[in-house]
This record gives C-alpha cells, sequence and structure tokens, in this order.
C-alpha cells in the first residue's frame, strides 16, 4: 500500500487485534479486508455506512498516534516497521532487490490460474528499490 502512496498505520495495541485491515476514504466509504477470521483464503468488502465509517475513522485517529511506522515518506515508515520487526533493514532491501531481479516466477507457481504472483514482484522491486547499495 505505501508503495501506492497510501499510507500505513499500525499498532501493536492489543485492544485493535479484532480490527480487521481498512483503508478509509474518508466520508465516504472503508474497504475492509481479512485474512485471519475468516474460512475463505482472504475476505474482502466495502462500506458506506455511516456509523462504520465513524468507527474506522476513531480507530485510525487512535491509532495514528501509537503507530509504529512513523516517518515522513514510505522509506522512513516501512524502515520503522522493520525496526520494530527486529528485521536487519539492510537485508531485507537487498533480498527483495535480488528477487525483484529475477522475479518469483522461477520459484514459485500459483495452483489456481486466477491468481497471479506479478503483485509480490512489484512489491519486491519496490522494497528492493530502497536498498542501500
Amino acid at each position: 500500500m505505501e508503495m501506492f502512496g497510501i499510507r500505513v498505520q499500525v499498532t501493536a495495541c492489543p485492544d485493535y487485534s479484532a480490527v480487521d485491515g481498512f483503508a478509509l476514504v474518508p466520508g465516504q466509504r472503508a474497504i475492509v479486508a481479512t485474512w485471519v477470521r475468516t474460512e475463505a483464503l482472504w475476505q474482502a468488502d466495502t462500506t458506506t455506512a455511516r456509523a462504520a465509517l465513524r468507527g474506522y475513522h476513531e480507530a485510525l485517529r487512535e491509532v495514528t498516534d501509537q503507530s509504529v511506522m512513523t516517518g515522513p515518506n514510505p522509506e522512513a515508515r516501512l524502515r520503522a516497521m522493520a525496526g520494530y520487526l527486529d528485521l536487519d533493514w539492510r537485508w531485507v532491501t537487498r533480498r527483495c532487490r535480488d528477487l525483484g531481479d529475477c522475479g518469483l516466477s522461477n520459484l514459485v507457481r500459483p495452483r489456481s490460474r486466477l491468481v497471479s504472483i506479478e503483485a509480490v514482484d512489484q512489491v519486491l522491486r519496490f522494497l528492493g528499490s530502497l536498498a542501500v547499495v
């Protein structure tokens, strides 16, 4: 999402563990997605219900102050997330660069023709572009 200019907020606060991931277009709609509490591989939906939008907006406002992804740009926010997860940023970005250069199609073959790994390659290339040379 950061790759597409959508600012991401992540909290470690357990109070929000039951809240599904969402993207909010303030006052218009929320796109809600989960792969945790569903019998399917993943589930996505949209809502325009005002009460739901208010709830998502309130959650976003509260989480923004305690997000583990702080920084003025995607690289800074992703670095902060890597730090929170105790991941070596240089290793992650270099590995993503290498995997993005060769692509995952030689390593992974989806079972369904409806599933593509092109987006994964795109994300790998994006993270790889942040690697320190």
